[in-house]
């Protein structure tokens, strides 16, 4: 079963897992290099478990998109958050040869840079100073921003 739609820029299509069931809707953003969202329609849905099922689809997704962005999947502890990583088999990083601060908020898992509120970050190449760098960049929000969060994504 799968349907299309045009809504406000994005076009929606229907993905099954492998029990066909309609789980999760794909939001494709109307223009070139944008990261593919996956939105799941069931509440309380295991990113984790989802994956397991569909990991090949999602990194054909990355491969063609570029870019994934989960959404209402639930994701809502550094545990969980990791568990994601590990079922993707991304081979996290310790994070060395720091040059901004942040805390780890479990294994292999950090806060993001502690940074005040008023002042930007400016658009980088995650940790291209060091040895070894992360092929892949994965991201979790636990809590949201009250009020301007973003996290921009730039292909270089």
């Amino acid at each position: 079963m799968k349907s299309r739609t045009i809504r406000k820029g994005l076009s929606t299509q229907k993905t099954e897992s492998a029990a066909a069931q309609p789980m999760v809707e794909q939001l494709s953003m109307e223009q070139a290099g944008a990261p593919m969202i996956l939105r799941a329609k069931v509440p309380g849905l295991s990113l984790n478990a989802w994956l397991q099922e569909n990991q090949e689809m999602v990194t054909q997704l990355v491969n063609d998109k570029g870019g994934v962005l989960f959404r209402g999947f639930a994701v809502d502890t550094p545990e969980k958050f990791k568990q994601v990583v590990d079922g993707l088999s991304l081979n996290a990083l310790n994070y060395t040869m720091r040059s901004s601060p942040r805390y780890e908020v479990g294994d292999k898992v950090y806060h993001s840079t502690t940074h005040p509120a008023d002042q930007m970050i400016n658009m980088h190449t995650e940790s291209s100073y060091a040895r070894n760098w992360p092929m892949k960049a994965i991201f979790c929000c636990i809590t949201p921003a009250a009020e301007q969060g973003e996290t921009p994504v730039a292909d270089t």
